[in-house]
């Protein structure tokens, strides 16, 4: 994991877990798709405390789906393919994913970041 920085400049595509990853994509402009594997009993035992719509920060910071995301509690691998597929192929897809990420970027890229995250964090943790 040490040239993740590396991996993601080149790539076309990048297919994450949800978490700070998809953050580092999303620095690079780079097409996604967010896929968090759970066991099915997991899945049952937490869905009734989900808060939100999203699960990954990209698409929780934008409110908005810019990138595909599932939580995977089968093995839902047609879903993941056909994804991908789009987003290689589909270039109007792939140009409006990019266009997207680059407008979050720039909204909690500017100065005072470390503000906007607090003020962002504030309001996860006042729903």
């Amino acid at each position: 994991m040490g040239n993740i920085h590396e991996v993601i400049s080149v790539s076309k595509l990048c297919v994450a877990g949800a978490g700070t990853v998809t953050l580092q994509i999303a620095y690079y402009m780079k097409p996604m798709i967010i896929v968090y594997k759970v066991f099915p009993f997991e899945y049952f035992i937490a869905k009734p405390f989900f808060i939100t719509p999203y699960i990954g920060l990209v698409n929780k910071l934008a409110d908005k789906m810019i990138v595909p995301e599932l939580l995977m509690c089968r093995n839902n691998y047609a879903w993941l393919a056909n994804q991908a597929v789009q987003l290689l192929n589909d270039v109007q897809k792939r140009q409006v994913c990019i266009s997207e990420l680059t407008m979050l970027m720039d909204s909690i890229g500017k100065t005072g970041a470390s503000e906007h995250a607090a003020e962002e964090i504030s309001k996860l943790l006042n729903e």
